[in-house]
């Protein structure tokens, strides 16, 4: 089954990422064409994309907690790339794992319970969907383990998925268990 799928920022491309660990992009001028397919390390599945904001690369979270890079066009992982690209300017930032999220990681312990995660338009706050029914609010990005945040109780259980409206004014966030729907105001300090 397909876990994500996005457009690139300049509309071209379409990238899919399916639990069998297969990432796949489609060329959306010219009846969605195959461009490329790519698989992950053996026996994991791809949960989360986001493309850069130059619609060059692809980042990539996998089920064994591995973050990858890929250039876009040619379907590849970019291995000796990734200094490079942990610092490139990416368009969406919805994986849970690299460099600008390790601060989601407590002091003390391994990252469990993440779900999803959603940065602001603006880029500057990035929330988090975890499995105690909690939403949680970081500066983006929070590179340093037991990065400080705020958290916000509202789901009776795990919280499966969260964004941002267009405007960022609004968080929405689904939860799994209780299978509600919550829009939160998103005020700035």
């Amino acid at each position: 089954p397909i876990a994500d799928l996005k457009f690139s920022p300049d509309g071209r491309f379409l990238a899919t990422v399916c639990l069998d660990g297969c990432l796949d992009v489609y060329d959306a001028q010219v009846e969605y064409e195959l461009i490329g397919s790519a698989n992950s390390t053996p026996d994991s599945g791809l949960i989360h994309l986001d493309w850069s904001a130059d619609s060059l690369y692809i980042q990539t979270d996998n089920t064994e907690r591995l973050h990858q890079y890929w250039d876009a066009t040619a379907v590849v992982e970019k291995v000796e790339g990734e200094e490079q690209l942990s610092r490139t300017k990416w368009h969406t930032w919805t994986c849970i794992y690299g460099w600008s999220v390790r601060g989601l990681v407590p002091r003390m312990g391994e990252p469990v319970g993440l779900n999803a995660v959603a940065r602001t338009h603006q880029g500057d706050v990035l929330a988090v969907a975890n499995d105690f029914g909690l939403v949680r609010l970081y500066r983006f990005p929070c590179p340093y383990v037991g990065s400080k945040h705020k958290r916000y109780a509202g789901h009776s259980s795990l919280v499966s998925k969260c964004c941002f409206t267009f405007d960022d004014k609004y968080l929405i966030t689904v939860g799994a268990g209780d299978r509600c729907i919550f829009q939160w105001e998103h005020v700035v300090d």
